[in-house]
């Protein structure tokens, strides 16, 4: 709705250092968010998927930036303790804006895997974050949908019975 996606880390193990994950993720995003803030030009795309059915089946959910418009380099990656099984550790919470691009272009991949982040098939969206910092967020607000009378009534007469009794 907002355009803003949160995402949280890797480290899920307690007793295990916040850089120190067998994928390196939270490396990457600390890596990713300093060369934001630096304004560097070497800030890969993210690419949001979202589970959509058995194996590998995902569905594309949006490009996204590294921060947000409205959020300060001290609020856009936070590393925030969590506990399982009574152990504490530390993750990552990254916020990232998703850009007005609803389609990638397979082009934009061949491009972006050549080097070429800024290629003549990339995202205006991209493009102008990257070139501007300035960013363009697909945003969704919403529909209203007001329920009727009967949807808003009890069920069952003792639902009815204490809704009088309320009322």
């Amino acid at each position: 709705q907002t355009g803003l996606f949160i995402y949280f880390g890797d480290n899920k193990t307690p007793g295990q250092e916040i850089h120190e994950t067998s994928r390196r993720g939270n490396l990457i995003l600390k890596h990713v968010f300093a060369a934001t803030h630096a304004g560097e030009g070497h800030v890969p795309p993210f690419f949001i998927f979202e589970k959509s059915g058995p194996g590998r089946n995902v569905t594309f959910k949006g490009l996204a930036a590294p921060g947000g418009a409205s959020l300060s380099s001290d609020e856009d990656l936070n590393a925030i303790w969590r506990t399982t099984g009574g152990k504490r550790f530390q993750n990552y919470r990254a916020t990232f804006t998703v850009l007005d691009a609803a389609i990638i272009s397979r082009q934009w991949l061949t491009e972006l895997y050549g080097g070429d982040h800024l290629g003549e098939h990339c995202p205006e969206a991209w493009r102008r974050w990257r070139s501007s910092g300035k960013y363009v967020a697909l945003t969704a607000p919403r529909t209203v949908e007001h329920r009727s009378e009967s949807d808003q009534l009890p069920g069952d007469e003792e639902g009815l019975r204490i809704l009088k009794a309320i009322h």
